[in-house]
């Protein structure tokens, strides 16, 4: 299963076989990736300096592996000197760099493969280790310099990735799957997911040797924990990180503020841009020529990665200004607004001003619609909800400042309230729950969930209690889920398959008994024929403390139900012993 998730490399490889061949390159027409591999950075760093123009590759790649050596050998006589005459060192002698986007992996890559500059460096991409292809290059290409994973231990990172899905300890996602028994992981975020095993397996194999370096694309949250600046990338450090150092960030800010000034004086540099920013602004140009921008969009992943690790080191007004900086390398680019609303602004409740930027990236770049549109309706009611708080903080306010050890919407503080303000509260804090969730913000999220569960008018609908308990199944707040779940469950509405199903679920979480006349309902659907969601059921009986009447007549309507049953039930007892 592993071997087919990702087969970039290899179709890389296949891909430009025929291109390298009219160019002249020794290409192994039996693609062997083995042979073949040192060519692709290659060829693609080739096609980088056509599209990006002759100095970005010397700009961007050279001093990811020399740093500050490299950056004073490319500056002109005329131009302003660097900061700090030591900043960013270069790599560590045999260092292990993980390169994540085209340019951050292909150009370094090129470089030390083929043009011998930092042959050194041990250059792979963390994108692609949980594909069998790939790893098999890695190991003959890096044999007896370090330890690279066996597809046995690729197996393993998947089992892993599951198992703490399954035990609640990694957020589920939509990327996987169970369908007969067959457990399968489709979408970019999973195969991220195994990836981020996989690539803290090679760190803790090889930190006592080498030094290890990342540039980042898709973010890969162990790594926070280990990662400082580094010039256009970061360090991953062998130990844990607590704050990050003073000077660190002084000498990362004061290096990317004279980047900064050193990208936008430069006519070349101003073109490209300029000329990306009018084609999405027309929708005109090939799908190659979008691509082909990649200066802009090199620079800005990268401050804009750095910005990341600042938000989750606490250290907002860092971030802030570095996402702003990767805004200005490249405002078409999508990640470093829709980063900077999610990890800095989101947290500051400022939802206005959010909603304000979201109108502002879709006038600049129109192809920003497709991604703002699951945004705009949350952030829109988030941004209302607020103002509606506000209004309701000030209209008692003296009750509220009666009991100022206690939360402004406390039950204690809601007895003063009109029924009519209780509803447009509990709307406005749902609504603002969320948008909350939207951008991650779970403590942000949890408060405003017990405001509402707090409030007595959140019983009232349906849709309120409803509302209310799936956010508290995604806060893993069983107790309360379940509470609002059994509200819900007394309306008409209630009464599908989807609420059902879902009902006996978040119950059977909470250990609440309840759940067996949900399973009871559920099962008048026909959807509930699916042999699947019949095992499901199986294992929530099986779990129940008491063997009620209502599960034995569970078991006369459904007898399939109750075979099930009983296999588990002799697995259990097999386990026991």
């Amino acid at each position: 299963m592993l071997k087919t998730m990702l087969k970039c490399s290899l179709t890389l490889v296949t891909l430009v076989g025929a291109s390298l061949s009219s160019s002249g390159a020794e290409w192994d027409a039996t693609n062997n990736p083995v042979h073949n591999y040192r060519l692709l950075p290659s060829l693609i760093a080739d096609n980088m300096v056509r599209d990006a123009g002759d100095r970005f590759p010397g700009n961007f790649g050279m001093p990811i592996l020399n740093g500050v050596d490299a950056i004073r050998a490319e500056l002109d006589d005329l131009e302003e000197p660097l900061p700090n005459p030591l900043w960013p060192p270069p790599m560590a002698r045999d260092a292990i760099y993980f390169g994540g986007t085209d340019c951050g992996r292909f150009i370094p890559e090129s470089l030390t493969l083929n043009d011998g500059v930092r042959p050194d460096v041990l250059v792979m991409t963390q994108n692609a280790l949980a594909d069998g292809t790939y790893t098999e290059v890695l190991r003959h290409r890096l044999f007896g310099k370090c330890w690279v994973p066996l597809e046995e231990d690729s197996g393993k990172a998947f089992e892993t990735y599951v198992n703490e899905i399954q035990s609640g300890k990694r957020r589920p996602t939509d990327d996987l799957k169970i369908e007969n028994g067959r457990v399968q992981v489709t979408g970019a975020l999973g195969v991220m997911e195994i990836n981020g095993i996989i690539s803290r397996d090679i760190f803790g194999h090889n930190k006592g040797e080498h030094d290890f370096y990342v540039e980042e694309s898709y973010v890969i949250p162990w790594m926070y924990d280990y990662l400082t600046p580094h010039g256009f990338v970061m360090k991953l450090n062998a130990e844990p990180v607590g704050r990050l150092r003073a000077d660190a960030c002084v000498a990362d800010r004061e290096f990317w503020d004279w980047q900064t000034r050193r990208l936008l004086d430069d006519p070349q540099f101003c073109r490209r841009r300029a000329e990306r920013w009018r084609m999405e602004k027309d929708n005109t140009g090939s799908h190659e020529d979008y691509n082909h921008r990649v200066a802009c969009r090199a620079f800005s992943k990268t401050r804009t990665s750095i910005a990341g690790l600042y938000a989750r080191k606490g250290l907002m007004q860092e971030a802030q200004a570095a996402f702003r900086e990767a805004y200005m390398i490249d405002p078409q680019s999508p990640e470093a607004l829709f980063r900077s609303i999610q990890e800095v602004l989101a947290s500051t409740g400022k939802w206005h001003v959010i909603f304000d930027l979201i109108e502002h990236a879709d006038r600049v770049n129109p192809n920003n619609k497709k991604r703002t549109k699951a945004m705009r309706g949350p952030v829109r009611a988030a941004r209302d909800a607020k103002i509606t708080m506000d209004d309701l903080r000030g209209k008692y306010r003296e009750q509220i400042e009666k009991n100022k050890s206690l939360e402004n919407f406390s039950p204690e503080n809601l007895r003063a309230f009109s029924p009519n303000d209780l509803e447009r509260l509990a709307d406005a804090c749902l609504d603002d729950c969320e948008a909350n969730l939207l951008f991650g913000n779970i403590q942000m999220t949890r408060r405003s969930a017990l405001w509402a569960h707090g409030n007595p008018a959140r019983a009232k609908t349906f849709k309120r209690a409803w509302r209310l308990a799936k956010i508290f199944k995604l806060l893993s707040q069983t107790r309360e889920a379940a509470e609002n779940v059994q509200a819900a469950l007394t309306f008409p509405e209630a009464n599908t398959f989807e609420v059902q199903h879902e009902a006996a679920l978040i119950l059977a979480q909470a250990d609440n008994e309840d759940c067996v006349m949900a399973i009871q309902r559920a099962l008048d659907f026909p959807e509930s024929k699916d042999v699947d969601t019949l095992v499901q059921y199986a294992k929530i009986l099986e779990r129940c403390k008491k063997r009620s009447e209502a599960i034995k007549a569970l078991f006369k309507k459904r007898p399939e139900l109750k075979s099930i049953w009983q296999e588990l039930e002799k697995q259990q007892q097999q386990r026991s012993r």
